[in-house]
């Protein structure tokens, strides 16, 4: 027995089997380590999926609600109750002609508006 173990053979083929062996593990354990952080981008893929279902959840909820189905009824069908009369207001030209128009114009040149100075043009 004492002939076998020490036989340079039997060391030389334990040796191969342990260095065989250590990658083994060594591969195993790099394997492992990658299947973590895998499933750590799925466990946190789940988590935003999770919310955007509850933020889904909660937009049908508020879109089967009575209000909401009346506001579409209204709005975008333009549909009304028995007796009621819609009026429609068309935007005013005025107050979108005043916007443009006040863009336009410089703190100075508004200045000078109110208090009345002018340009003078002088003509040859």
């Amino acid at each position: 027995m004492k002939k076998v173990l020490f036989n340079p053979i039997f060391i030389v083929l334990i040796t191969f089997f342990s260095i065989i062996l250590i990658t083994s593990l060594n591969r195993s354990k790099q394997k492992a380590a990658i299947s973590k952080q895998n499933l750590k981008q799925v466990e946190q893929e789940i988590a935003i999926l999770e919310q955007k279902v509850k933020q889904n959840e909660t937009k049908l909820y508020q879109a089967q609600t009575d209000f909401t189905k009346e506001k579409i009824i209204r709005n975008e069908l333009l549909m009304k109750k028995e007796g009621e009369i819609v009026v429609n207001l068309p935007l005013s030209k005025v107050s979108v002609e005043k916007v443009m128009t006040e863009e336009e114009t410089t703190a100075w040149q508004e200045w000078k508006r109110l208090l009345g100075w002018r340009k003078v043009v002088v003509k040859k």
